[in-house]
């Protein structure tokens, strides 16, 4: 209907009808236009995956090009289901989606890392000022406990690290230390004291990828 942010259909005809009972679950595929009516308390969730256009990863391209079709990973490898990881095999499809061979692979995989953690507006924590960070971060080496924050968006391919739309290089001995937050959305124990890593946690503190509230 217009006017409205969500597609609502002005008339919708029926093709199925399903009555669920305590116990049933209906899943609904993408794309699937639906209508329900709880008869009693009820719980629904609707699950979004976010998958960059043509125009997300290459917005210098023309405005009028007609295939601006959405990332997809129908070959998945299982080796890529790790938590925050972005692979090279996924930023090849990226490139082939663009269908640009000029364009290095390298920005690729910056341009994809960037746009699948850049949080909406409203919804973008809090940065925090060097001197804050610090503290924090040495608050937290000596036994405390950083949590993710609960809006911001991590990844890292093998070359850098993505914090809400920001990326930084991802040093060697940071890659452990990364891929255990993005699997526990949590940062314990002592940091080590390589200066390259206590720069990428720095700057994830800085960039807002954690909860600071009462931390300062």
């Amino acid at each position: 209907m217009p006017g409205l942010e969500q597609r609502i259909l002005a008339r919708f005809d029926t093709d199925e009808d399903w009555l669920l009972v305590p116990g049933d679950v209906l899943y609904l595929p993408p794309g699937v236009a639906h209508w329900g009516t709880a008869k009693r308390a009820c719980m629904t969730y609707s699950i979004g995956m976010r998958a960059p256009e043509i125009a997300d990863l290459a917005p210098a391209l023309p405005d009028d090009r007609e295939d601006n079709g959405f990332y997809t990973d129908p070959d998945l490898a299982i080796d890529e289901t790790v938590p925050g990881y972005i692979s090279e095999r996924a930023a090849e499809r990226a490139r082939k989606l663009i269908a640009d061979d000029g364009i290095p692979g390298e920005q690729t995989a910056l341009t994809l890392g960037r746009c699948v953690t850049t949080t909406k507006q409203w919804l973008t924590p809090e940065t925090v000022p060097r001197g804050d960070a610090e503290r924090i971060l040495a608050a937290s080496g000596s036994g405390g406990c950083l949590k993710v924050h609960g809006m911001s968006r991590i990844a890292f391919d093998n070359e850098h690290a993505y914090v809400n739309g920001r990326s930084h290089r991802l040093p060697a001995a940071a890659l452990p230390i990364l891929e255990r937050i993005c699997r526990t959305r949590d940062l314990r124990g002592p940091v080590p004291g390589d200066p390259d890593v206590v720069a990428l946690l720095l700057w994830m503190l800085e960039t807002g990828a954690f909860e600071v509230s009462g931390k300062i």
